[in-house]
């Protein structure tokens, strides 16, 4: 596991996904509090959580698991899609 907080790594996950650098995105707290992002992690288990930030749905189980993944144009741009699952 890496030093880089869960937060920045989601966010450099996204960036990479959509061609960019990170500080071209628009900032995570307009989705959720990095800092109790940061809080949760490590997860315990399996957990996972998942949210929609900038046009993509990302799953976040540590900062080394994340996946990204574009979401159809219906789906809000940004929003939390679940809670911390386990």
């Amino acid at each position: 596991m890496t030093d880089l907080r869960p937060s920045v790594a989601l966010v450099e996950a996204v960036a990479t996904e959509a061609g960019c650098h990170p500080v071209d995105l628009p900032p995570l707290y307009d989705t959720l509090d990095p800092d109790a992002l940061d809080r949760l992690f490590p997860l315990r288990g399996d957990g996972e959580i998942v949210l929609h930030y900038h046009g993509y749905e990302v799953t976040l189980r540590d900062v080394d698991d994340i996946t990204v993944d574009e979401l159809d144009a219906t789906s809000d741009r940004n929003e939390l899609a679940a809670g911390v699952s386990n």
